[in-house]
């Protein structure tokens, strides 16, 4: 699958194109008219690309949350990167209506429902993104590892089950590498989750240091769910 990383859409009569110059609009030219979904799909079809990457073309939080219904309803779109005023006194009120549409709260997944999951049968596919000697050390039972520096390549992707298949559950150390993981896949059409703070969520303690490198760490408390590792790494 092939992802055009950065495209914009917008009308031109309506959207307020801050950089869009009058001058600029009064000599016309290519760009002065409406780009839309139609639009990407017809230039997509001619490359070979399959999903694209939404990115706001003007500061406008109403704007924003147009694309993202405009992305719901059309499967070309795999992400929307929106713009948000963190300085406006509402902006704990937008961010709830931006999570809203994107179901962004959704994705995390806390360590237990993991556990019970595993007890289950198995609801997730997970996969460890932390670098290969991490996970031999000790990782979440039946997880696979795809460090995610590889997840990407074809060869990494043909690992994973189907878009719409079984639901994706990715872990990492501490919740943000797998984050950074989540809205590549999502971007692709998987249906990816996290795990609530990686492996400190689930291993019984971790230290963990917040401060100086001379400041002794803190004890973290997790779930403490069972470690398995890699069989034949040679570690305790």
């Amino acid at each position: 699958m092939i992802v055009d990383s950065h495209n914009h859409l917008w009308h031109i009569g309506t959207s307020d194109l801050y950089w869009l110059s009058p001058d600029m609009r009064d000599a016309g030219g290519p760009i002065v008219r409406d780009f839309l979904v139609q639009d990407l799909k017809a230039a997509f079809a001619t490359v070979g690309v399959h999903r694209s990457v939404l990115v706001h073309a003007w500061h406008a939080k109403e704007d924003n949350l147009q694309w993202l219904e405009v992305a719901e309803a059309n499967e070309v779109i795999g992400a929307v990167v929106t713009w948000l005023d963190l300085t406006n006194p509402s902006v704990g009120e937008t961010l709830d209506r931006f999570f809203a549409r994107t179901r962004g709260i959704t994705r995390i997944v806390h360590a237990s429902e993991v556990w019970e999951s595993i007890h289950s049968g198995g609801k997730y596919f997970v996969v460890d993104v932390r670098p290969a000697e991490e996970y031999a050390k000790g990782h979440v039972p039946g997880a696979i590892s795809i460090p995610i520096d590889s997840l990407f390549r074809p060869a990494s992707l043909e690992r994973l089950p189907p878009a719409g298949g079984k639901p994706i559950l990715l872990v990492c150390r501490s919740g943000h590498t797998e984050s950074m993981a989540l809205g590549g896949l999502a971007a692709l059409g998987y249906e990816p989750y996290v795990m609530q703070f990686g492996m400190i969520g689930w291993n019984a303690q971790t230290m963990v240091k917040a401060g100086s490198p001379r400041q002794a760490g803190d004890a973290v408390r997790g779930l403490g769910g069972p470690i398995e590792k890699a069989s034949g790494s040679g570690l305790p």
